[in-house]
């Protein structure tokens, strides 16, 4: 990343985008500190978008430096803006200085509007010679790539226990480096950092305690399902919501990819042109796949199918469809119950 960051402060105008927010940062702040180190403060300034700061940030650029030989912009947030003016866009992005430094940061979380602005916005870079860099890590490469990073600070960690660790942050690569960091500190002196160092410190995503839940109902552990569920509520301001909201959909999601993996021991490759394309087993990524296909292999299609009744039922009481006596955590508690005796 140290030749890229070289790299990008020379250009004119650079997008820094990527699904990894922890290497964007780092780009970002390498790019600052080698204009920091070269220019006066009075020549960089960073702006947060408000949908129409896009214009005002190109033209903050390509003012005259006062006491350095670059004007730096920054400008965050970029994909709030507004785009519709594109080629006007493109004639200014042109006209930039060789002094100016523009500097786009795509700080957002994906949605179909942002995923489009940040297509029209790597159209218009590139046009106006600039540099796009993207910023993401092949899920089948992160738990080699943070097995990587605890090596180069002094610390082994064994595929195991890296697999977990991507697993519990829902493969993103950014956030295990957030959470090495942690480990780090917990295991203080000691050379390694254990499967147990990682379960015991990592903060799982929501969706990895959703998963876990799932697990022990298939795996018909009724005592590891109730203690998940008590980690879900525990951060659920409202039950009810959040049953609705995220555990149930997610479970519903998950038993519905464990029956396509099901589909695929039983009957092969043949029945995967009738899947749907959301969710669909063979789109997910190896590491995806894994607990998907063991908790396949528990039960039987049968026994699926009824784990899919019994959670549309608990969806149905949770959103008053169906009449229920009882409170959003009984009705978890009542699913669990029935669901690990399937």
């Amino acid at each position: 990343m140290k030749n890229e960051i070289a790299h990008a402060a020379q250009q004119r105008v650079v997008l820094l985008t990527g699904d990894e927010p922890t290497m964007r940062l780092q780009a970002l702040r390498g790019i600052v500190a080698i204009h920091e180190a070269e220019g006066d403060e009075f020549d960089r300034e960073t702006l947060i978008s408000d949908g129409q700061s896009l214009r005002n940030t190109i033209g903050a650029a390509g003012t005259t430096p006062f006491l350095s030989s670059t004007r730096v912009a920054v400008l965050r947030n970029v994909l709030r803006e507004d785009l519709d003016e594109a080629d006007s866009l493109k004639a200014q992005l042109a006209a930039l200085p060789e002094s100016a430094r523009l500097i786009l940061v795509a700080d957002e979380e994906a949605n179909e509007r942002h995923n489009k602005n940040k297509s029209a916005l790597e159209k218009l870079v590139k046009a106006a010679g600039g540099l796009v860099l993207s910023f993401k890590v092949d899920p089948k490469k992160a738990v080699d790539e943070i097995r990587v990073e605890a090596d180069r600070r002094g610390k082994k960690l064994s595929p195991g226990a890296a697999r977990i660790m991507i697993d519990m942050v829902g493969g993103s690569y950014s956030s295990a480096l957030e959470e090495l960091d942690k480990l780090e500190l917990y295991v203080g002196s000691a050379a390694a950092i254990t499967e147990q160092d990682v379960q015991k410190v990592v903060t799982a995503s929501r969706e990895y305690n959703v998963y876990k839940l799932t697990d022990a109902i298939v795996a018909r552990n009724p005592a590891e399902a109730m203690r998940q569920l008590a980690v879900l509520m525990s951060g659920a301001q409202k039950v009810g919501d959040a049953m609705i909201g995220s555990i149930l959909p997610t479970m519903l999601r998950q038993v519905r990819l464990i029956y396509q993996a099901r589909c695929l021991h039983d009957f092969g490759d043949k029945c995967a042109a009738d899947f749907p394309e959301k969710p669909n087993f063979n789109t997910l990524t190896d590491w995806q796949r894994r607990p998907v296909m063991e908790a396949s292999r528990k039960l039987t299609l049968p026994q699926i199918v009824q784990l899919m009744n019994l959670l549309s039922d608990a969806d149905a009481r949770s959103k008053g469809m169906v009449e229920a006596s009882n409170s959003p955590s009984e009705n978890m508690e009542l699913l669990i119950q029935q669901a690990t005796l399937v």
